[in-house]
């Protein structure tokens, strides 16, 4: 019930009710005074009355049925999630997630009470993914052992997303696997198994469940990335522009053109929702990236622009542990440590597993010259999310920390990783020049140094 009454707000139901109310008196104590002065017969009276008491219920549905918005009348499934034909989710709605109870095949009773586990942990730390609603662990168990089409739980649920996995025992091993459904259409979006000795399962859950959160927080940004890139410019709102974005930078590299396009697509989410701050903060880390880096034609309107950015987003949304794990990157990235840490580290007690914030703690350190603690704490940001979109600039300070430190042969390791990861790039090929420099293979040197020019 608590669900139902919620979906009643969510749909407006009670401001229409409210409205409805309000005017269909209105209209009764105008039409009172009016028919009294003109002798018309009472039974006008009543009817009018009959009529606006058999219209309420109607109003009711329609509300249940129609989202009315500034934007106009939009058309929504009888669960009441907006079909994408005719509105893309906005900042203020959100895409939903569901993690369907984890199946387990095995003949130990105590496996049960493990796959239980998944599902209540990643539901729990699935809701930190920002930007997504996540259904609760007691809707989603009441789908266990249900055999439902996964687009029909979608579509009860009003989830764009599902996640589902089982635990299976294979001889002496333990194969756990997740797999990302889009809800839509029941195809797979990302699938990964992770195997483990059977006899130290309970040792290494916490961070099976992890890993498969902090994977799925990139592969969801992957997913919202290809679905607003297929949507026309016309009906793009703020939170499909971020999207795009962060996509850009993504899926395209670290270069002069893709930051130029992702800063005109974060300006453009800003104009439509001020009040929306995760783009004003990312703006913010991708222009004092992109200033550290000399990247932008104009370094000190970029640096002007990503402080009032970083600003106005901790203004708007001081508690999102993304929007101070971007605005803090921004800071420290600029020169100013003791305002961008704080900030940081608030974003990872919110949030652990907030890898950017912890690799923007390293980077700072690092290039502070505190090499030791920098390299510990941004090679643990990599090992929290190995495939983050983030980890070719991560990768290429750790290369320059490692550098510094004199290990040379880990340098490398790290450079090659960054070049890889994103090959329009450049830094990494400058410290790969310097790491064959130092060694004295100078043709190879000087070729690395050709190519990232």
């Amino acid at each position: 019930m608590r669900d139902f009454f919620a979906e009643l707000k969510r749909r407006h139901v009670y401001r229409v009710a409210v409205y409805y109310a309000a005017a269909a008196w209105l209209l009764v104590q105008i039409a009172d005074i009016i028919l009294e002065n003109f002798n018309q017969p009472e039974r006008i009276m009543q009817l009018l009355i009959f009529c606006a008491a058999l219209g309420f219920p109607l109003a009711l549905i329609l509300a249940w049925i129609f989202d009315v918005t500034p934007d106009g009348v939009k058309r929504t499934d009888v669960l009441g999630s907006v079909t994408e034909d005719n509105v893309t989710a906005s900042s203020g709605e959100r895409p939903g997630i569901v993690v369907l109870p984890f199946q387990f095949f095995s003949d130990q009773p105590l496996d049960e009470i493990v796959s239980n586990g998944f599902t209540e942990d990643l539901t729990t730390l699935m809701a930190r993914v920002p930007g997504f609603f996540v259904i609760s662990r007691n809707t989603a168990f009441t789908y266990k052992d249900q055999m439902k089409d996964l687009r029909e739980i979608g579509s009860e649920l009003g989830v764009r997303y599902l996640l589902e996995g089982s635990l299976r025992r294979i001889g002496e091993q333990v194969r756990v696997t997740a797999q990302l459904i889009d809800a839509e259409t029941g195809s797979h979006l990302w699938a990964e198994h992770y195997d483990t000795p059977g006899d130290q399962l309970a040792q290494v859950q916490d961070a099976l469940i992890d890993g498969i959160a902090v994977r799925l927080g990139v592969e969801l940004a992957r997913a919202e990335f290809k679905l607003a890139s297929r949507k026309p410019p016309s009906v793009r709102d703020a939170w499909s522009l971020y999207q795009s974005a962060k996509g850009t930078l993504m899926f395209h590299g670290w270069s002069e053109d893709s930051i130029k396009k992702a800063r005109a697509q974060l300006r453009q989410a800003i104009e439509l929702d001020p009040l929306y701050a995760p783009p004003q903060a990312y703006l913010s880390l991708l222009l004092a990236l992109a200033y550290w880096i000399k990247l932008v034609d104009d370094l000190p309107a970029a640096h002007e622009e990503s402080i009032a950015a970083a600003n106005r987003a901790l203004e708007l949304d001081s508690g999102s542990s993304e929007v101070l794990g971007y605005a803090g990157c921004a800071f420290s990235d600029l020169g100013y440590k003791s305002r961008g840490i704080p900030l940081l580290e608030k974003a990872i007690e919110l949030d652990a597993s907030n890898a950017q914030a912890r690799a923007a703690i390293g980077a700072a350190q690092i290039v502070t010259g505190e090499l030791e603690s920098g390299i510990a704490t941004l090679s643990e940001a990599v090992k929290i999310s190995p495939k983050d979109p983030g980890l070719a600039m991560w990768a290429t300070i750790l290369s320059l920390g490692t550098g510094y430190s004199g290990q040379m042969e880990k340098a490398q390791e790290w450079a090659e990783l960054a070049y890889k990861s994103d090959p329009q790039f450049f830094p990494p090929l400058i410290l790969l020049a310097w790491i064959q420099g130092s060694r004295g293979e100078t043709a190879a040197a000087q070729a690395s140094l050709n190519e990232a020019k």
